[in-house]
């Protein structure tokens, strides 16, 4: 599949459906791959209240999170340091980064991040099944 950055023309259909050019083209929307879902995450959702619209549906990421936490948690990805959050520690950081966009942006008078889970899914599925979803929360 082409990425946003490597297309031409032909490539139209393809550099649209991309996650790269969706977090481009439209800012207010983050497609989140698996790193996105490890058990740290479903930490953070905890501290999500029920009555606010986040953009996404909390439960299903919940849901994600115990499904493919354990796993994920084991990458090497989510086990290399960052300087905030000590070693074996990008899951967290990357826990908190989510949760502070989720939160903070709503809680600033803001439209909240509108998010698409492409852990199962092509980002071409993804897109279709929440293209009015989107439209919907940005006014298109």
């Amino acid at each position: 599949m082409a990425t946003w950055m490597s297309c031409g023309p032909q490539d139209t259909l393809s550099a649209l459906t991309s996650i790269e050019f969706m977090n481009l083209l439209l800012p207010t929307s983050r497609w989140d791959e698996e790193q996105h879902f490890s058990t740290h995450r479903l930490k953070m959702l905890d501290f999500y209240e029920q009555e606010i619209d986040y953009g996404f549906d909390p439960e299903e990421y919940r849901d994600l999170c115990r499904l493919h936490g354990p796993r994920i948690d084991r990458t090497g990805w989510a086990t290399k340091a960052t300087v905030n959050f000590r070693p074996k520690s990008r899951a967290k950081q990357r826990a908190f980064y989510d949760a502070m966009k989720d939160l903070v942006i709503p809680a600033m008078g803001k439209p909240p991040v509108i998010r698409v889970g492409v852990i199962d899914t092509e980002p071409e599925l993804a897109w279709a099944l929440n293209r009015e979803r989107i439209f919907a929360a940005i006014a298109i």
